[in-house]
């Protein structure tokens, strides 16, 4: 085995030959048809008990409740394939998520294929094999998947691992054709999926890049020549988006999500992100839609620190060693640089934007695993075989989470019992499920953590009035329209409480409040038109 590995060459195709990489392509999916055929039935059967989930939490006011989804030809009109997808989903089977998580499902797969693919390129194919069984069976990869919400993050993927496989081909070819083809899917990624993470394939095309310059010999120059175009595409991108991005980074100056009970210093914040992060992709139990806060000691501050000096040494080390896979494991980070910006423009910790991470953490595991199999191919077939079968067993249960919203809210629970979002999420769940005593004490508890979120205190009064209890509505009305005058049923459920009372005159002020934070509400309308009527009968009486 020692001296077979020796001869073995580091690339799954000849990149000296032009003519036959031509047809590379081709080939390398007709001679591992066997392998294919796996990959899809081994990531359908893990993920199949996701297809019968339930819309929640975003998917309910992105597609049951959104009425853009109802129009094809105004959901077309915005030019994103999500919003298209839905609209025909909805044309064809109305309020059913089943089609869309089996898109979904499709897609996860297709990513999983095109991964193999790109490591056969890059590598060889029982590296492949591996990293694709490990990226198809990885639990991080749940929220992508089994939530109908992630699929962006999925588009995206499968685009950069388009655009990576062209631009390799680009690289070991020198054929323009796989330039061009892999700008272009660049391009429209940016046009039709538009998701802000796409501003990081650039970056990895670069780290890509100068990790095949073993294959050419090639000036730096060029280098970034060819990668010109690719930043340039980010920068305009970047520039269209402008109103979007800025509304996206009020939002989350206005509700933070670090992983902190505070808006921690930047250069706190962002060893506790690469060490959250590296810790996710290698021990993935603990999984969760918000993450809970920490408080740090002065042993896992150190930790952190320390994990943070050393990826980057390790990256270097690796790289001299071995380009290719140095330039791999330096991506798993670079792809994650959204969250590593000081401008916050994405919640520090989510599963979702680790989908793309789990590429390049995959391919870098099945390395060191081959690695392992050169000396020893029954140890790594054994390791393999371990990590993945942990790993599908860890999704098939996270994705029971994904099931509906209690489900949902109770495993968040289990892991955040603090967190104002979890708990408001699981008062929401047995509200709807008029479970009231219940919803209310999970909502008093989350007052007791955040007593200044006017959703909150109005959801609250909403449940008190359900049991009676129209004092304690009042209260909770009162406090939501001094938080948010705009949230016009917090007014509107005021005056009706006003109007039962007697109090007329408050009651009207109350609904052209509520009329003038939503001047489309009919029911605001109709009771402004009642109570006034009512109000000029009593003044001529």
């Amino acid at each position: 085995m020692g001296k077979r590995s020796q001869h073995k060459k580091p690339m799954g195709l000849n990149p000296t030959d032009p003519e036959s990489n031509s047809k590379s392509l081709r080939v390398l999916i007709t001679n591992n048809k066997a392998t294919i055929v796996f990959l899809v039935l081994f990531t359908t059967l893990i993920y199949l008990n996701s297809l019968n989930g339930q819309f929640v939490s975003d998917d309910i006011p992105s597609f049951r409740d959104y009425d853009l989804v109802r129009s094809i030809p105004k959901a077309f009109s915005f030019l994103m394939v999500q919003k298209a997808l839905h609209a025909v989903s909805y044309s064809l089977f109305g309020l059913n998520p089943i089609p869309l998580h089996i898109l979904s499902l499709i897609s996860h797969i297709l990513a999983v294929l095109l991964l193999f693919i790109l490591t056969s390129l890059l590598f060889n194919k029982k590296t492949a094999s591996f990293a694709s069984f490990l990226f198809a069976s990885h639990p991080v990869n749940t929220e992508a998947v089994a939530w109908i919400s992630g699929f962006n993050y999925i588009a995206n993927t499968i685009a950069f691992l388009l655009t990576a496989i062209f631009f390799t081909k680009f690289r070991q070819t020198n054929m323009n054709k796989y330039y061009i083809a892999s700008l272009t899917i660049y391009i429209l990624t940016a046009a039709f999926i538009r998701l802000p993470w796409l501003i990081t394939t650039p970056f990895l095309l670069l780290i890509l890049d100068f990790s095949l310059s073993h294959l050419k010999k090639q000036q730096i120059s060029k280098t970034f020549l060819y990668q010109t175009l690719f930043f340039m595409t980010a920068l305009l991108f970047t520039i269209f988006m402008k109103s979007s991005i800025s509304d996206r980074i009020y939002y989350m100056q206005a509700s933070p999500q670090t992983g902190f009970a505070y808006k921690p210093p930047y250069f706190i914040n962002i060893p506790f992100i690469i060490f959250t992060q590296l810790k996710t992709l290698l021990f993935p139990l603990q999984l969760t839609l918000y993450y809970p806060n920490v408080t740090l000691t002065k042993f896992s501050f150190l930790a952190m620190i320390l994990t943070t000096v050393a990826y980057p040494i390790s990256a270097l080390f690796i790289y001299i060693k071995n380009k290719l896979l140095g330039g791999v494991f330096l991506m798993i980070i670079a792809s994650q640089i959204i969250t590593y910006s000081p401008i916050s423009l994405a919640s520090s910790l989510a599963d979702r934007y680790l989908y793309l991470a789990t590429v390049p953490f995959s391919i870098f595991i099945a390395f060191l695993i081959n690695k392992i199999g050169y000396k020893n191919k029954a140890a790594a077939y054994s390791i393999c075989t371990i990590v993945i079968v942990l790993y599908s067993l860890r999704t098939v249960l996270r994705n029971s989470d994904w099931h509906s919203s209690e489900t949902l809210a109770v495993s968040h629970a289990q892991i955040n019992k603090q967190d104002y979002k979890v708990l408001s999420d699981l008062a929401q769940v047995y509200a709807e499920k008029k479970a009231y005593s219940q919803a209310i004490y999970y909502y008093e508890k989350a007052r007791a953590i955040n007593a200044d979120i006017a959703e909150g205190r109005y959801n609250l009064g909403v449940v008190y009035y359900m049991l009676g209890r129209v004092t304690e509505a009042e209260s909770e009305f009162r406090a939501a329209v001094k938080l948010n005058p705009n949230l016009s049923e917090a007014s509107y459920n005021l005056a009706v409480i006003e109007n039962d009372k007697g109090n007329t005159k408050e009651a009207i002020e109350l609904l052209i409040l509520s009329l003038k934070a939503n001047p489309n509400s009919p029911k605001a309308k109709e009771a402004l038109e009642v109570i006034s009527s009512k109000e000029k009968l009593k003044e001529g009486n």
